[in-house]
This record gives structure tokens, sequence and C-alpha cells, in this order.
């Protein structure tokens, strides 16, 4: 379950909407969604780059 990004993005909403109600912490929640980021950018960006080189041949 704490794979899905959406699950950070959402108790970051949570926090911002409703900080009386128990929640994950807003760092932890900022931190899955910046890791998530940077590892899809990661793969994106070698896809991309895969891509790029291959059809300069």
């Amino acid at each position: 379950m704490l794979v899905n990004p959406l699950v950070y993005a959402n108790e970051a909403l949570r926090v911002v909407m409703k900080p009386q109600i128990a929640h994950m912490p807003l760092v932890w929640s900022v931190a899955g969604l910046v890791a998530a980021i940077a590892l899809m950018g990661g793969f994106g960006f070698r896809r991309f780059h895969r891509m790029v080189v291959g059809a300069q041949k």
C-alpha cells in the first residue's frame, strides 16, 4: 500500500485540510512524493534517452 504515491498525496492533503484528524506526518508524505517523483523521473529520463540515442543511429 505504501508503494502507491497517491497514498502520500492523499495524506498530505488530509494534513492540510483536516489537521485535527489522525494522519501520517507531513514530512513522510512529502518524502514519499519526492521519492516517487525522483524514481519515476529517473526511469522516464532513461527511457527517453534510449529512444533519442536509438533514433540517431
